[in-house]
């Protein structure tokens, strides 16, 4: 399944619109567990995808802390600009979503 603004718009909970990747389990265990369909994927990026990616206007970055919750990783966020980009590099095989086993 493609990235898409509609769809982004329709799951949005807070926070810019857009698609947020966890880089630590426990803290993508958290946002997952936030929707009653969350679901956990592993992601592999190429550094060749992840500079597109930047390129595109995605932003690697620090979670940012909740008033109960404090995340340890960082978060990729690709906004709706960037879903192109990030579509074009799954399609190549530069981006790939894989099950997580967890715990």
């Amino acid at each position: 399944m493609d990235l898409d603004d509609n769809e982004a718009i329709k799951r949005k909970i807070d926070g810019p619109l857009g698609f947020f990747l966890a880089e630590l389990i426990d803290d993508a265990v958290f946002f997952a567990a936030r929707r009653s369909s969350g679901t956990l994927l592993e992601v592999m990026i190429s550094t060749t995808a992840m500079g597109g990616l930047l390129a595109a206007g995605s932003v690697r970055r620090p979670i940012p802390h909740g008033k109960m919750i404090t995340f340890q990783g960082d978060e990729l966020f690709i906004p709706p600009g960037a879903f192109p980009e990030c579509n074009r590099r799954r399609a190549r095989g530069e981006l790939k979503l894989l099950p997580v086993r967890w715990p």
